[in-house]
């Protein structure tokens, strides 16, 4: 083994067993025609390496700085929905239609709960009215856990959905509504879609 594979792999140990292996440190321990080797090799090993499993003790000193701290707040802030929702259903290679059949609500509610979807990718849905049902439901569906999609609206993540909420009055979005609206009246009473979209987190 040479020393490049055997100190990469001491990185990658160390990495996983949860400590905070110095780049620095490892780089010295190679003669200096070997360090951009494995300085490659540890770079595309973090781009796809798991999160480590870190104690409780080393998650309160590397948040103890105000730097890592900010970032670890922002890090655990969940994406707006009008960026996050269109992305992961790529990624499933889904339509909102196809989602909307999975949802597993009866097939005289999927137009409307189709409806409801667009306007979440929008940022047309207050996000305080969403259920913790629906997004088990999608997290299910899109591959992601319930907790990835709690994003609430306000703070920055606002600012970010005001950004796609621009094309709200262009006249496919403006159709969208009135035909949301349209199903909304046409309603009797409180129905399943109601309930996901509407019923609040608790």
């Amino acid at each position: 083994m040479s020393d490049v594979a055997q100190i990469l792999g001491e990185f990658i140990a160390a990495w996983n067993a949860g400590q905070r292996p110095r780049l620095a440190q490892y780089l010295e321990r190679v003669p200096p025609e070997q360090r951009d080797e494995l300085g490659e090799q540890i770079e595309t090993f973090l781009l796809v390496a798991p999160e480590p499993a870190y104690d409780e003790r080393t998650w309160a000193e590397m948040t103890a700085d105000r730097t890592v701290a900010s970032v670890a707040e922002a890090s655990m802030t969940p994406e707006p929905w009008p960026s996050l929702l269109p992305r992961l259903r790529e990624r499933a290679g889904l339509s909102i239609a196809a989602v909307a059949e999975r949802l597993g609500v009866g097939v005289p509610l999927r137009d409307k709960a189709e409806l409801r979807l667009e306007q979440m990718e929008r940022g047309a849905v207050d996000p305080r009215r969403v259920s913790r049902p629906l997004l088990e439901r999608l997290g299910t569906i899109l591959g992601v856990s319930a907790s990835t999609l709690d994003w609430r609206g306000g703070g920055p993540a606002a600012s970010a959905a005001a950004l796609y909420r621009g094309t709200a009055g262009s006249p496919e979005a403006q159709r969208l509504d009135l035909l949301a609206d349209a199903l909304l009246s046409d309603a009797d009473e409180w129905d399943e879609v109601d309930e996901l979209f509407l019923g609040g987190r608790e």
